[in-house]
């Protein structure tokens, strides 16, 4: 499908209700992420998939068929988007989602992660590890330790070592610090067996990371296209902003949540049955409310005041998915 539309896509404004974030004039970014996924696999299909999404929570639930007369026992992966060393709060910063978890049948199931360090393609893991280094930089929670105990190994190394970690650009010189350039890549996996001809559910869940960025009205159209925002919403929108007084600002402050729709088909497509179901959050203690507004094919339903569903058979995705909450004044 694609991302934006005018006559092709139904648009969606939901008047939401919840506590709007704390944030610096700077935008922060998200960090997408999707369903679990496996190596293609032609024998199992994906019956049902449903995805709630809020500002607090991304939750999927699937059922998965195995077509075939046999067990198949296989990796099931949930991939972490790669991160980059950077200090709190910089542009490079990605959470690695420490909160994931996961059910089978109900019955909540313990992964393993696997963690690998690379650059330019190339992986340099055991490298790094042979030499003492930490190369999961989402240990570090916001202060300088990591940083610390980086440097330290770093300074502890014989000059040939330091030499050939600079040489290969894993490690750069700064004028403040030093940087560590590897990128992570993180996985959270287990071992999965499907029985012949039998459905199983899989379930997880995890606190999506949320972007926000301030915006011009004038920007909305151009910049913010994937939002399918509407004239009707842009109009509520420019009366909101006009009524505000002179010092509190002209702009538009958007948050979103992103999700990563195509890792359904890495399983055999189409999913038989999906279902998207935007959640209205809770309201803070100032009752602050949001319109949402994304793009879908198709019909939106407003199951009741706080539920807004999508639905799609024999869907094969396309694109991404990303839903918009906008202050209303």
């Amino acid at each position: 499908m694609p991302r934006c539309a005018t006559k092709a896509f139904g648009i969606i404004l939901l008047a939401l209700v919840f506590g709007m974030s704390s944030h610096a004039d700077d935008s922060a970014v998200s960090v997408a992420e999707g369903g679990v996924r496996l190596s293609r696999e032609a024998r199992i299909s994906m019956e049902k998939e449903v995805l709630r999404i809020s500002d607090k929570t991304v939750a999927v639930d699937f059922d998965f068929l195995n077509e075939s007369d046999s067990d198949i026992t296989t990796e099931v992966g949930f991939p972490i988007p790669p991160y980059k060393f950077g200090q709190w709060g910089d542009p490079g910063w990605r959470r690695d989602f420490p909160d994931f978890r996961v059910w089978v049948d109900g019955r909540e199931i313990k992964y393993q992660t696997d963690v690998r360090a690379k650059l330019d393609g190339k992986d340099y893991t055991d490298l790094l590890r042979k030499l003492g280094f930490e190369i999961d930089f989402a240990l570090n929670d916001g202060n300088d330790d990591l940083t610390a105990r980086l440097e330290k190994t770093f300074v502890g190394l014989s000059a040939s070592d330091q030499s050939r970690l600079l040489s290969l650009g894993l490690v750069k010189p700064e004028r403040s610090y030093r940087d560590f350039a590897w990128t992570v890549y993180k996985e959270y996996h287990w071992t999965q067996t499907f029985p012949a001809h039998r459905m199983i559910h899989i379930r997880h869940e995890y606190a999506p990371e949320v972007g926000f960025q301030p915006a011009e009205l004038g920007e909305l159209q151009t910049k913010f296209s994937d939002a399918c925002i509407d004239q009707p919403l842009e109009n509520r929108l420019r009366a909101d902003v006009a009524g505000r007084t002179a010092g509190e600002g002209r702009y538009v402050y958007l948050e979103w949540v992103d999700y990563i729709l195509t890792s359904a088909n890495t399983w055999k497509t189409p999913i038989r049955s999906f279902e998207l179901i935007v959640e209205k959050p809770e309201p803070d203690k100032d009752h602050h409310h949001y319109y949402a507004s994304f793009c879908w094919s198709g019909k939106i339903e407003r199951r009741d005041a706080g539920h807004f569903v999508a639905r799609a058979s024999n869907f094969v995705p396309r694109h991404e998915l990303r839903i918009y909450f906008l202050p209303a004044e």
